[in-house]
């Protein structure tokens, strides 16, 4: 009798063992279909922006060259373009009062398609402030002066079609989101919205910064600058979020160029008034040093003095 209470018992442990490994085998593969299926999700986010991004040049360049999709004389489609293969009536059995012409291309850029590249290029997202600020650098920002409607819907289209996140008062792309969200939880970025400000001293720093020591700091470099001065250092402490955004603003208005090496220097539309003189010596003091020795002063005793940047 023993012998069959202890021969059951093993039984039941080697069958528990069993069913435990099904259940972490049953977890592995759920975890693989979960991470394929984001992956999956994703590369059909790309390809939607990219199919977007190419129907709005292809759009320009039809209007450019003049071309009109083809029409026959009845006012339908061709009759090699197969409706039915997209689920629709062909056009022999359409009332002639249903038959459109094909919308003519818009003239010029979409608000879509200056919105998405801008909202793109912030590796942490833009608030929609620098939102506004990039776009009104576009070749839109006359209509945006105008009317900000077709602005504001194209970010709706954009955020309804997935292409963007809006989220604690910024808007993002997909991977953008992400990234800023993993910044937060290390505790290198905030989800408290930015005041807007009517000028940015440290943008005024950061181009002097740049004028000093052209192409010699990447972006870490000029924020290691800019936190030797305690005001900035307190502002930036311990988020550098801050400092990145005006840095990607610089660049978006051409004041100042990233390389592919990462380092910056001034770029093409870069103020006069901050550029490093002859008698000025490349270093750290962003008002460099005169042929008598002198020391200029550092960015935060000029701050009063300075042009506005936003």
């Amino acid at each position: 009798m023993t012998g069959q209470t202890s021969s059951t018992s093993t039984g039941l442990f080697g069958a528990a063992q069993l069913v435990e490994r099904w259940q972490a085998d049953l977890a592995r593969l759920d975890s693989e279909i979960a991470e394929r299926q984001a992956e999956r999700a994703e590369v059909v986010r790309k390809l939607d922006a990219a199919e977007l991004i190419a129907r709005e040049l292809a759009s320009l360049s039809d209007n450019e060259t003049g071309r009109e999709a083809p029409v026959a004389e009845n006012g339908s489609a061709p009759q090699n373009s197969h409706p039915e293969q997209f689920g629709l009536t062909p056009p022999a059995a359409q009332p002639v009062h249903k038959q459109r012409k094909p919308r003519k291309p818009r003239e010029g850029l979409t608000w879509k398609a200056v919105v998405l590249p801008a909202v793109g290029e912030a590796e942490m997202g833009l608030t929609y402030a620098e939102l506004r600020s990039a776009v009104a650098a576009s070749p839109l920002g006359s209509k945006l002066d105008a009317s900000d409607k077709g602005y504001h819907n194209a970010i709706s289209r954009l955020a309804g079609d997935g292409l963007i996140i809006r989220d604690h008062g910024r808007v993002f792309t997909p991977e953008a989101f992400d990234r800023f969200m993993a910044a937060v939880e290390r505790g290198e970025a905030s989800t408290t919205v930015p005041q807007p400000l009517a000028h940015s001293p440290m943008g005024e720093a950061i181009l002097r910064i740049v004028s000093a020591q052209p192409g010699l700091l990447n972006g870490k470099g000029v924020i290691r600058e800019l936190k030797k001065d305690p005001e900035f250092n307190a502002a930036l402490t311990p988020h550098e979020t801050g400092a990145f955004n005006i840095i990607a603003r610089l660049v978006r208005r051409g004041q100042i160029v990233r390389r592919d090496d990462g380092l910056i220097q001034p770029g093409k539309n870069f103020p006069p008034e901050y550029a490093r003189h002859e008698n000025e010596a490349p270093s750290g003091n962003t008002a460099g040093a005169s042929e008598t020795g002198e020391v200029g002063a550092s960015p935060n005793e000029n701050r009063s003095g300075l042009r506005l940047i936003s």
